[in-house]
């Protein structure tokens, strides 16, 4: 089966590793985008009989699998460049790059374990074995409707087995990247089923909660020692937010021995349903296809329909958390207590108790009207300018501009305007009310954001930092903590730099969203950016970075300041950490790289590269430089020449050079000619020979 070129127009690369690469198509008789995978006529794959076999195995188990949650084949075959399978182009992004913006929250985790387990249900109904889950294997997409749906893909190494079969190891890069998820029966060499399945899917399941590998270790062999000897902290330990019995489920799939684990993922699932309706927390709305009239009922959840007196209160959850929480190691050690804040703002919240009832408050109609008349003398001390000057308002008509605020879709700038500018004409204190409505739950979302930063904020009020930053580091809710620091900052002055910019450290490494770290991070570089003292802040920064009992955590913030303070300050010790052996600084220093302009990129990477003496080290750095090679397709063609001339330069063992070779062939244009012509003369017989082929290839198409 060859393929069409009329039918299939090619219309760029998504991915290449040294095996094969994925094409983002077109497919002109069904209009529509497809993604095809090939294996690589020059890849790596020491043997490239198996590599194909691997693709048309992948296209045959995937085939056989018509689910909503599982990639979909249309076609494969093999033509003159080699075997093909064409699928279902995917929009969206792998689990793994989703925990990179913040740990799932339940709800989320909830439905990917109900979209997972009926996948593996309708593979497992087939004797179908994936042997190769991980985060990475797992897409997520965004539906019109605003819900997300998630796909199992890359069933390279599945196998079609009524009976346990063996694992085989030798699968090129793959296994490194799947060690973390894989079941100790996969080292062990022992038959697997589908309870091998099941223990990477728990793997999954607690690394989309967490942002930790459950098992882990500096190096492959401590990673393998980690899964035999089952050494694994509880899930409940670290996601203390979580039901237990949802902690309790995870863990049951990746119990060491294979007998203790669930039987099959539609075990698994009606057990998961069970305890979740015992829970009286809502169940998934959808009906999955894949299983049977009794996990149907089940979810039909007769529960949810119960009066509020019937339920038991006893029973009763909290309510969910709305924005992500990433931990990291340093948390196990040094959690935050959620009560500091608490304990702070209690006399406030009890002042501000007539502003939190504002759902069902309502003003008089005489108290109306002269609240409208107080607006408009507002408005009219705004349009002269002398409204920040200050207006006396009292308790009433403080309560009621909140209450428009929080009840108006698009509400009046004026209303902002009072609230930052009022002196309170009573016994109450603005600040106070603010603060209890801004950090409150049921305070909506988009009107916090406004409150923080365009009320609090403006009031500029010293007193206030203190309780925005213990709010900023205790919440779970990324985007409110950001505003809060930005009132916080607005509210520090010039007389207490060093103070603030110590505190915005302290969550930079301990706050509980990440995106809170990031916050703070940006806000102490705007800081020292702005401050005649740049210099000295500069010097402590490097003196933490260094210091030899500096957790990574610090570690990582204190580097992530330096690069936003600019190239010059952080190449030094980005270079250090390129070079370290440190795996999570490492990679933390090629992301902030990646923020450089291209020329700086470049010049780094190459750097780093010759001056690197550990193997992992220098590899990545290797695929990062061709990742920026392949990354901007509008360089000048020169430009893209010199590149890669340079990379070649620099290349010394045979696998860099061979994949070089690869890469250059497989942009299918005349200019990698004097790339594959230096490689030619090569004193490796097998890298010259690939070159001269290559470029006979290309020559002569």
């Amino acid at each position: 089966n060859y393929m069409n070129q009329e039918r299939y127009e090619i219309i760029d690369k998504l991915g290449q590793g040294g095996v094969g690469a994925v094409y983002r198509a077109f497919d002109n008789q069904l209009s529509r985008e497809v993604a095809i995978k090939r294996v690589l006529a020059d890849g790596e794959y020491k043997d490239q009989d198996e590599a194909t076999a691997n693709l048309l195995k992948e296209a045959t188990a995937l085939s056989a699998i018509q689910h909503p949650h599982i990639v979909t084949v249309y076609d494969s075959g093999i033509d003159e460049d080699g075997p093909y399978v064409v699928m279902e182009l995917i929009h969206g992004k792998t689990l793994d790059e989703m925990v990179e913006d913040g740990s799932l929250t339940w709800d989320d985790t909830r439905e990917v374990i109900f979209q997972t387990q009926e996948a593996l249900i309708a593979a497992q109904h087939l004797n179908l074995v994936h042997r190769d889950l991980k985060p990475s294997n797992i897409m997520v997409c965004w539906l019109p409707s605003g819900k997300f749906q998630v796909k199992i893909v890359d069933f390279g190494l599945a196998k079609f087995s009524a009976k346990p079969s063996l694992q085989t190891i030798d699968h090129g890069d793959s296994v490194f990247g799947s060690i973390f998820f894989m079941a100790p029966e996969q080292f062990e060499r022992k038959p697997l089923d589908q309870r091998t399945d099941m223990y990477a899917m728990g793997c999954i399941y607690y690394y989309a909660l967490t942002g930790l590998y459950p098992f882990y270790g500096d190096t492959a062999a401590e990673v393998m020692a980690s899964h035999l000897q089952h050494q694994v902290q509880p899930l409940s330990e670290l996601r203390k937010d979580i039901p237990q019995w949802g902690a309790d489920w995870i863990m049951w799939q990746m119990e060491r021995n294979m007998d203790d684990r669930p039987e099959n993922a539609l075990s698994a699932l009606k057990r998961f349903i069970t305890l979740d309706k015992q829970s009286t927390q809502p169940v998934s709305t959808k009906t999955p296809e894949s299983i049977d009239i009794q996990i149907r009922e089940t979810l039909s959840h007769p529960d949810s329909e119960k009066t509020e007196e019937e339920k038991d209160p006893s029973t009763e959850k909290p309510e969910p958390q709305s924005d992500k929480i990433s931990l990291t190691p340093l948390d196990r050690l040094n959690k935050p207590s959620p009560s500091l804040f608490k304990k702070l703002l209690i006399p406030s919240v009890l002042a501000a108790g007539a502003a939190l009832a504002f759902y069902f408050w309502t003003l008089p109609s005489s108290e109306e009207k002269e609240l409208n008349a107080t607006i408009e003398k507002a408005q009219l001390l705004s349009e002269q300018h002398n409204l920040s000057k200050g207006i006396a308002l009292t308790e009433e008509e403080f309560n009621g501009l909140t209450k428009r605020i929080l009840t108006t879709e698009e509400p009046d700038p004026i209303l902002f305007k009072m609230l930052a500018a009022a002196t309170p004409a009573g016994d109450y204190k603005p600040d106070d009310i603010l603060l209890a409505l801004t950090t409150s739950p049921n305070t909506p979302k988009k009107a916090r954001i406004a409150l923080l930063e365009k009320t609090l904020a403006k009031r500029a009020n010293k007193e206030n930092i203190q309780p925005l930053l213990l709010f900023a580091k205790d919440t779970k809710e990324g985007t409110i903590g950001s505003a809060a620091i930005v009132a916080a900052a607005a509210s520090s002055g010039k007389d207490s730099v060093e103070s603030f910019i110590q505190k915005l450290l302290n969550l930079t490494a301990n706050a509980q969203s990440k995106e809170v770290q990031q916050a703070a991070q940006r806000m102490v570089a705007k800081t020292i950016m702005s401050s005649p003292q740049k210099s000295l802040f500069i010097q402590e920064l490097l003196k933490t970075y260094h210091a030899p009992n500096s957790a990574d955590s610090i570690k990582a913030s204190r580097l992530t300041i330096l690069s936003l303070l600019g190239k010059e300050v952080a190449q030094k010790p980005i270079q250090e950490a390129l070079t370290s052996g440190n795996v999570h600084l490492h990679k933390l220093a090629l992301q902030l790289i990646s923020q450089w302009s291209e020329n700086d990129q470049v010049e780094t990477l190459l750097e780093n590269i010759e001056s690197t003496k550990t193997p992992e080290s220098r590899a990545l750095l290797f695929q990062s430089a061709i990742d920026l090679f392949n990354r901007n397709p509008q360089r000048p063609l020169l430009k893209t020449i010199d590149l890669w001339k340079d990379l070649s330069l620099v290349a010394q063992t045979p696998q860099e050079k061979i994949q070089i070779i690869s890469h250059v062939t497989s942009l299918k244009n005349p200019w990698p000619l004097p790339v594959l012509e230096y490689f030619s003369a090569d004193k490796d017989n097998q890298v010259a020979e690939k070159a001269k082929a290559a470029k006979a290839k290309i020559l002569h198409p």
